[in-house]
């Protein structure tokens, strides 16, 4: 992965107050997402981009501008920092445990203070969080 994960908060930050119009910013990363996806290995053999919205979840392939559309409509999934299921993989080093991990081996999750991820190491899932207090609740 390329580190771009980090620059990813316009996945989440759509539409200006009071919902009046989508932000610029969110329309160029829509845009930037499908071209990401289009590089993946089996947007050819699905014919489509398996679409990551809030009400898909990546369950339905479909194709480029349907898939903006419904990003533009409901945004993206929830904690989909790094696009797995679209050819991108969380880095190696935070499935390691080290003096930057905070972790409970009995549910396989662990936090990287030095980066503010958490993640599961069944799922190889992550999500970036934000240390504003130094307890941190599950």
């Amino acid at each position: 992965m390329d580190g771009l994960s980090f620059n990813r908060g316009w996945m989440y930050d759509r539409c200006y107050s009071g919902r009046r119009g989508l932000k610029e910013s969110f329309i160029i990363g829509v845009e930037e997402f499908v071209q990401k996806a289009r590089q993946y290995k089996y947007y050819e053999l699905d014919g489509g981009i398996r679409c990551p919205c809030l009400k898909c979840d990546c369950t339905r392939i479909l194709k480029d501008e349907v898939v903006k559309v419904h990003l533009y409509k409901q945004g993206f999934k929830p904690n989909y920092w790094i696009w797995t299921d679209h050819g991108e993989n969380m880095q190696d080093d935070d499935l390691n445990v080290d003096d930057n991990c905070m972790s409970d081996s009995s549910t396989n999750v662990h936090i990287r203070k030095d980066t503010g991820r958490i993640v599961n190491k069944r799922s190889r899932k992550t999500h970036v969080i934000s240390f504003t207090t130094n307890i941190i609740y599950f």
